[in-house]
C-alpha cells in the first residue's frame, strides 16, 4: 500500500512539525499546521480505503463469515476499483477536497493574522481598494456628488473576510518592510495560482474562464485555457505527491510569513483544528 505509506508518513511528519511549535494553545501559527494535518490524514484515510479495495478484489483479504449481513458494503466498497468512472471519481472527489482543503485553511489564517496585526489605517485601506478603483472610473461621467457618496458607502468593504487574500497577504508583508525572508514576488505568483486553481474547482467544476495561463510548479505543469478544463501534469509514481507538495508549498510560504510575528505573543484561532493529544 505505497501511496498510503507515503502519505501516512507525510501526515506524522506534519503531527511532529505541531507538537515541537511553541507557540499558546490554539494559536493560528500551530493551529493551521494542525488543519492541515487533519486534511492530510484524512487524505491518507481516502487512500487507505482504496487501497484495501484493490487488496480486497485481488482476493488479499478474507471476511469472517459473521460480515456476511454486510455483504452489500463490502462489494460496495470493492466497486471503486472494478468500475474505471468510480475510481476516477472517487480519487477526484479526493483531490479536489484536498486542495479546497488547504487553501481555505491558508486564506482563514492569513485573514487573522491581518485582523490582529494591521493597524485601523491599513485595514481602511485594504476596505477602500474596489471603491477607490470604481469612483475613479466614475471621475469624469458627471455623477452628482450625493449619487457618488451612496456608491462609496456600497462599495467599501466592512471586514478583512471580503478582500481578496493576496491584498491582505501583501498588506502585512508591507507592514514588516524588508523582514520577509523568501522571495515575495515567486510566493505572490505562487498563492495566486493556487486560487486561481481553487476559484475554478469551486465556481466551475474545473472549468476555467478568463486569460489563458501557464504556471510551472516542480517540473508539473498547470495549463488554463479560457472555456476548458484545466489541465495539469500528472505524478505517475506517486499520484498524491503533487497535491502533497502544492499543500508544502503553501506550509512553507506561511512558516515565513509567520515569523514575521514574533513580538506577538498569541493569535488566537476561533476553534483549534488540532485533535491529538500531547
Amino acid at each position: 500500500m505505497q501511496y498510503s505509506d507515503y502519505l501516512f508518513n507525510v501526515a506524522e511528519a506534519i503531527k511532529k512539525y505541531c507538537l515541537e511549535l511553541k507557540f499558546p494553545e490554539d494559536d493560528i501559527r500551530t493551529d493551521f499546521h494542525g488543519m492541515v494535518y487533519d486534511l492530510t490524514n484524512n487524505y491518507y484515510y481516502g487512500h487507505v480505503a482504496f487501497e484495501l479495495s484493490q487488496e480486497m478484489t485481488n482476493g488479499n483479504i478474507m471476511f469472517d463469515k459473521r460480515l456476511i449481513n454486510n455483504k452489500t458494503h463490502i462489494d460496495r466498497l470493492t466497486e471503486i476499483v472494478k468500475l474505471p468512472m468510480l475510481t476516477t471519481s472517487y480519487l477526484s472527489s479526493l483531490n479536489k477536497q484536498f486542495v479546497i482543503g488547504i487553501w481555505t485553511s491558508f486564506e482563514s489564517s492569513v485573514s487573522i493574522i491581518a485582523e490582529s496585526v494591521l493597524n485601523d489605517i491599513e485595514k481602511h485601506e485594504l476596505f477602500s481598494i474596489k471603491k477607490d478603483e470604481i469612483l475613479k472610473l466614475l471621475r469624469d461621467k458627471n455623477v452628482d456628488a450625493e449619487t457618488l457618496e451612496k456608491i462609496s458607502k456600497k462599495l467599501l468593504e466592512k471586514h478583512l473576510s471580503q478582500v481578496p487574500l493576496i491584498r491582505k497577504f501583501r498588506k502585512v508583508i508591507t507592514h514588516y518592510e524588508g523582514k520577509y525572508t523568501r522571495n515575495v514576488s515567486e510566493d505572490i505568483k505562487f498563492i495566486e495560482f493556487y486560487s486561481k486553481m481553487r476559484n475554478t474547482l469551486v465556481h466551475s467544476n474545473g472549468n476555467f474562464y478568463g486569460k489563458d495561463d501557464v504556471y510551472q510548479f516542480k517540473g508539473y505543469t498547470f495549463k488554463f485555457e479560457n472555456g476548458k478544463l484545466f489541465t495539469y501534469t500528472a505524478d505517475s509514481d506517486m499520484p498524491p505527491r503533487l497535491y502533497v507538495e502544492l499543500s508544502s508549498s503553501l506550509s512553507e510560504i506561511y512558516i515565513a510569513f509567520t515569523s514575521l510575528l514574533s513580538e506577538i505573543q498569541e493569535i488566537r484561532y476561533p476553534d483549534t483544528g488540532i485533535y491529538w493529544d500531547e
